[in-house]
């Protein structure tokens, strides 16, 4: 039982299906409005009618107010990661159609991450969410439904029985899917002012201006973290043998550059302990998600690789005008030493001489 209409789509191209199936309420939609408008017409300006007439039945859903297309619901589309990603989903989402899609996604690493894919496109609404911050969950669902056009709503949907870790952990197993950068919280909203990077939000992360957040007990957090404590990773994270050879740090191995990381394996401490080796496919797959973060901390124009040339060179030219302020201030107090000096030998030499005048009997004391 359903209260709104419902159609489940078994063709394989959901996208496609939800674009013909928008534009089928849209037309229906217009001939509405184009009733009503050719009706005003009649009433109001009877002389016009004719030729007025003729260019409303030409009008599109992009000829529509504001208020007319906020008359038209929406459609709504529902998905994992698995049945929508693809050309279709890019396709939908470069329309001006109120289509608002809801991907569901368990994080496999299987599939590419689309949300970030949607903010290539730039004219979609685009948000990343989980149920770990429900504030923000709810304010990009409110705001992705006002949206004008498509709009597209990524959530972390974990699963206790899928994923494998005990029912009452979900909230922490999607907050720490957040906090590791394993599935970052963002909102794009392309309907804002300014350049594309004011328009990307990402607050709700923690710790956004670096690239892994730190934890009291566990260090600097990575994807690793939060995949070691789901057992169908079980398989990729194994605890190491005394023969594991020269091991690091999965949060310093993240970091090195491809060339440094011959002859070391990565590993993650469990229960404070046990060293668990990570292996090379899932390796590759956090190196992508930290690569996504890393990029949408360069969007988002909170670090990026001119940060530091910037920053170089602002206190160069801040060290540059307060050595000229010195400067100044010297040659100033200098010259104020120099007339004060003058006056201060100008007021010896007239007591001397005044002095001198009253020993001699030239002048009087008084």
């Amino acid at each position: 039982p359903f209260s709104v209409p419902l159609v489940v789509d078994r063709s394989g191209d959901a996208p496609q299906l939800a674009i013909g199936l928008v534009e089928g309420q849209i037309r229906t939609a217009m001939e509405t409005f184009t009733a009503l408008k050719k009706a005003d017409l009649e009433l109001d300006h009877p002389e016009e009618a004719e030729r007025q007439g003729a260019e409303i039945d030409r009008s599109s859903w992009r000829d529509l107010s504001k208020d007319e297309r906020d008359a038209c619901p929406p459609l709504l589309l529902v998905g994992t990661s698995e049945t929508l990603a693809g050309k279709g989903l890019c396709d939908l989402l470069e329309t001006d159609l109120p289509i608002k899609v809801l991907v569901l996604s368990d994080l496999s690493f299987s599939t590419d991450d689309v949300a970030f894919t949607a903010l290539a496109l730039r004219k979609a609404f685009v948000a990343q969410c989980s149920i770990s911050d429900p504030g923000h969950f709810y304010a990009c669902l409110r705001d992705g439904l006002h949206f004008s056009g498509p709009a597209l709503i990524h959530v972390h949907a974990p699963s206790p029985t899928r994923h494998g870790y005990d029912a009452h952990r979900t909230v922490e197993r999607a907050q720490m899917a957040v906090h590791s950068r394993a599935f970052p919280i963002f909102r794009y909203n392309p309907a804002g002012e300014g350049v594309f990077g004011l328009h990307l939000d990402l607050r709700g992360n923690p710790a956004p201006e670096s690239t892994f957040a730190e934890d009291e007990e566990l260090g600097l957090l990575t994807p690793a973290h939060w995949a070691a404590r789901e057992r169908r990773f079980a398989e990729s994270i194994s605890p190491l043998g005394e023969d594991a050879g020269a091991t690091t740090a999965v949060a310093d191995y993240l970091l090195l550059p491809e060339e440094q990381r011959s002859g070391k394996t990565p590993f993650v401490t469990m229960d404070g302990e046990t060293r668990h080796g990570i292996s090379s496919k899932l390796v590759r797959a956090f190196d992508e998600r930290v690569s996504i973060w890393r990029a949408l901390q360069e969007l988002a124009g909170l670090v990026t690789p001119f940060t530091q040339k910037v920053r170089e060179e602002a206190e160069q030219a801040v060290a540059e005008i307060h050595k000229a302020e010195i400067q100044s201030l010297r040659s100033e107090y200098e010259e104020k030493i120099q007339s004060s000096r003058a006056e201060n030998q100008s007021e010896i030499a007239e007591k001397i001489r005044n002095q001198l005048l009253v020993l001699t009997g030239y002048k009087s004391s008084k």
